[in-house]
């Protein structure tokens, strides 16, 4: 049997979004799953400690833990095993179908502050700047995003891309129905002539 080939966020998205994975791991772990054998006499237990009855949760636990393709639960597995903001990144823009953005416009341009009088502002001793930059007395801006946003972004945008890759060297081998592609969007896009490209 072949695999369908698909690309790894793309693959994610499938798992968190359409297979609800996440509700399916949490049911089991809650002991509503297949593996929830609970006798009678375990369940009063439960309810005699916790003061009150119990939700079964219905069937609707069942119907989500039987739904689930067993894929979808490895890549779950494999996206908790992913360090930190690689794993933060990867499962907030699979759940929006998104990517992170780099600022494609990049950093704006160093422009004179100008004042009501229409002049640049000059700049005052103990004033502060935030964004602005200190030129020769005058008081600069961003027309557009200051660089330390860009990089903020930019960095985003390369740690999404790597967890990415890393999920995708994991799941390379270990899907029954999936074979997952490396994603087709550009490590450092920003690094590229668009204008030749397009």
């Amino acid at each position: 049997m072949s695999k369908e080939q698909i690309e790894i966020q793309e693959l994610v998205r499938w798992a968190l979004v359409d297979q609800c994975v996440e509700q399916a791991a949490a049911a089991v772990r809650r002991g509503d799953g297949p593996t929830a054998n609970l006798t009678s006499t375990a369940k009063i237990e439960r309810m005699l400690m916790l003061g009150c009855t119990i939700d079964g949760h219905g069937p609707n636990d069942q119907n989500i833990i039987a739904n689930c393709h067993v894929d979808a639960i490895e890549v779950f597995d494999a996206l908790w095993h992913l360090k930190g903001q690689a794993r933060d990144l990867v499962y907030f823009h699979a759940k929006k179908d998104s990517q992170p953005d780099w600022i494609e416009e990049g950093v704006g341009t160093l422009v004179p502050q100008v004042g009501k009088n229409g002049k640049p502002v000059k700049m005052f001793e103990g004033a502060k700047t935030g964004d602005c930059v200190v030129r020769s007395g005058y008081l600069y801006t961003y027309d557009g995003y200051p660089p330390h946003i860009v990089n903020a972004a930019r960095a985003a945008h390369t740690v999404w891309w790597e967890g990415l890759n890393a999920l995708q060297c994991d799941l390379k081998n270990i899907l029954s129905a999936f074979s997952p592609l490396p994603t087709s969007v550009l490590r450092e896009p920003w690094a590229v002539d668009l204008k030749k490209v397009g």
